[in-house]
């Protein structure tokens, strides 16, 4: 059985040999299934070769790339020894390679038949455009960083495309977008494809040409966003997309947008301006960034168009801290089996317990060596199905602030489930506030710090994420304390996990010894 990796999307890439998925293939074959290379085969005119439809002596249908190139023997077993690596490459949002020709002085690719022509064919005209509905342009958006993600970070070595254009972006008949030409750098890096023939001034609209590595690919694909955003001809009235676009996403440092003039207007008002805004925030940060440096990451473009990753923090100016690969990684939450959770707490011991409260009982572990607290929830009560549980937890993990405790993991299954959270080593206000002697700890200026930090957290909750969340169960038995006393608010999240609750909440808390009940209404 082949191996198999996981990548950004949950979706899962077989690796196996060259061997395995190429197959080599005779001129005379590939003449025969092509035609004879017929014009009425012809699929398109590539910088690196013709590309013709053609049916296999086995009735799959395929599409063979007849190369424009001339190799001497030694070159042959190097350009063959290239495609097999290529040929290796297997993501669902990539164009598969499925065979070769080396023969003589011919060179073909037979490649995977793609029926529903390219992306640039779809946005040529207003007819066209009007029927790519918004969700269908999200979908070719985050397929096709899909596959360059895989590219960039999951292949090895890495594979950098260097020619991403709305022509290679090729669709099938649900739409489902595929890469195409990924591996014609790699199979002639001779040639510089930012110098290639055709389409002179459309090619350079889509490179940046200063830099050669994964960032270009960051910018290329910030020009496609823009098209699927505002269908718009990369040159156009004498100027070319990214340059049009530019004041109409961005006012001095800011991200500014224009909806009506920026947005295509086949869509009218049939998208939501809320699920606009992060490719928006994708297509500005991956070209507008004051330096390549600064532009986002592929693995980050598809957490962002996800929803798993905060699409404001994409953009950074000089001056500021960028995302790294870490705080993208930061964001992917890790799954736990019950089980794993039940040795961390040595199977919920009494003497592993922190709290009991309404939402379930709070514990504290050992996962990896690292001391976590772990939130078993009475979920019976949260009218949640296992799907509806799974999404509000990603909505809840991306959520990072240094004024609220952490959702690092959790488990989810029909009968269990449970919340993985930082570990707040210093006990909660309401603990230090409970009796003379504790109060006397806490001067003024930590009274300040603590009140200060609490206020910067709830602000960030109710004005800087994405979509805003309500605590709703402010107390001083949720503000948690860290060894410096920096305040850090828990159980931010529970109100959506818990949304039957919202109209009149009544949580009866007991934390060791006490029992005190909390009413309020929602606002």
């Amino acid at each position: 059985m082949p191996a198999s990796t996981e990548f950004p999307g949950g979706q899962v890439a077989e690796h196996t040999s060259a061997e395995d998925l190429l197959k080599k293939f005779s001129f005379d074959e590939l003449a025969r299934a092509a035609r004879f290379f017929s014009d009425n085969r012809s699929l398109g005119v590539g910088d690196f070769g013709d590309v013709y439809k053609g049916i296999l002596e086995s009735g799959e249908l395929v599409a063979i790339k007849k190369l424009k190139c001339k190799q001497d023997g030694e070159q042959k077993e190097e350009l063959e020894n290239q495609i097999k690596e290529v040929g290796s490459v297997s993501h669902p949002n990539l164009v598969k390679l499925v065979g070769y020709c080396c023969e003589e002085a011919d060179r073909l690719l037979v490649l995977e038949f793609v029926p529903n022509k390219s992306l640039k064919f779809h946005l040529s005209d207003e007819e066209k455009r009007s029927k790519l509905k918004w969700s269908i342009r999200m979908g070719i958006a985050l397929g096709s960083a899909k596959g360059l993600a895989y590219l960039h970070e999951q292949c090895n070595p890495k594979i950098i495309h260097r020619d991403i254009k709305s022509d290679n972006i090729l669709l099938d008949s649900d739409f489902k977008s595929k890469v195409a030409d990924f591996g014609l750098a790699k199979i002639f890096p001779e040639i510089n494809i930012r110098h290639i023939p055709a389409d002179k001034k459309e090619a350079t609209i889509y490179t940046d040409p200063e830099i050669s590595d994964e960032k270009s690919d960051i910018y290329s694909f910030g020009v496609i966003l823009l098209e699927l955003i505002s269908g718009r001809r990369i040159y156009e009235s004498d100027l070319d997309i990214v340059n049009w676009a530019k004041p109409l996403m961005t006012k001095g440092d800011s991200i500014n947008v224009d909806y009506e003039n920026l947005v295509d207007s086949t869509l009218k008002e049939n998208y939501d301006q809320i699920e606009m805004e992060p490719i928006i925030y994708c297509a500005a940060a991956s070209l507008y960034s004051p330096s390549p440096k600064l532009r986002p990451t592929m693995g980050q473009i598809v957490r962002t168009l996800e929803g798993k990753m905060p699409h404001k923090e994409l953009w950074v100016v000089e001056g500021t801290q960028s995302a790294s690969n870490d705080d993208y990684i930061a964001y992917e939450l890790k799954t736990y089996t019950y089980s794993e959770l039940a040795h961390a707490t040595k199977s919920f011991t009494q003497g592993r317990q922190l709290g009991n409260g309404g939402f379930g009982s709070v514990y504290w572990g050992f996962l990896l060596g690292k001391k976590v607290a772990i939130k078993k929830l009475n979920h019976q009560d949260s009218g949640q199905d296992q799907e509806e549980f799974e999404k509000e937890v990603n909505a809840v993990g991306i959520v990072r602030h240094g004024n609220l405790v952490k959702l690092v993991g959790y488990c989810n299954t029909n009968a269990d489930r449970l919340l993985v959270l930082e570990f707040v080593t210093n006990k909660s206000l309401r603990y230090h506030l409970n009796d003379e002697q504790g109060r006397s700890n806490l001067k003024w200026s930590v009274r300040m710090k603590i009140a200060k930090g609490c206020a910067k957290g709830l602000a960030y909750l109710h004005e800087e994420c994405n979509s805003k969340i309500i605590h709703r169960d402010i107390k001083a038995e949720n503000i948690l304390l860290d060894e410096n006393y920096k305040p850090k608010i828990a159980d931010f999240g529970l109100a959506k996990f818990f949304p039957i609750t919202n109209s009149v909440t009544h949580i009866s808390s007991r934390w060791k010894g006490t029992n005190v009940t909390y009413f309020w209404k929602k606002n």
